[in-house]
């Protein structure tokens, strides 16, 4: 396991959080292990700096990457999902695809996303985005 110094930010990481489109200005993101297309808006609506912190967590399905957002990107979040309860949001990390989430209710200071990478490509993220600060 590495530590913080070779995960910082200064090594040229990004992530971004793309929001499902229900219009056709959108782009097409692929799952990576499901194959599923999902058209998204093609602006991000966050970055890794509204994400908290991050953990792979073990489920009665699986393991998942349950993600924290800042309080700023909470707020941000709540707003958006006044008009997208039931659409999916996509993690990209270095412009690889990680997983998926549903927007399901209003509470949105922690989100589930279903990982479509390995666990170790989740735990290399997950170093990223808690070692940055």
């Amino acid at each position: 396991m590495s530590g913080c110094q070779s995960t910082s930010g200064r090594n040229g990481h990004t992530c971004s959080i793309y929001l499902e489109s229900t219009d056709s200005s959108s782009i097409v993101k692929t799952l990576p292990i499901s194959k599923i297309d999902i058209p998204v808006i093609p602006v991000p609506i966050l970055f890794s700096d509204g994400i908290a912190s991050a953990a792979l967590v073990p489920r009665r399905c699986g393991m998942m990457l349950n993600i924290s957002f800042t309080d700023r990107a909470a707020y941000e979040l709540y707003h958006l999902s006044f008009d997208s309860i039931g659409r999916r949001l996509v993690l990209e990390y270095d412009g690889d695809i990680i997983g998926f989430s549903k927007i399901s209710d209003e509470n949105i200071q922690n989100l589930t996303f279903i990982p479509e990478i390995s666990d170790e490509a989740c735990q290399a993220f997950c170093r990223f985005i808690n070692c940055r600060r």
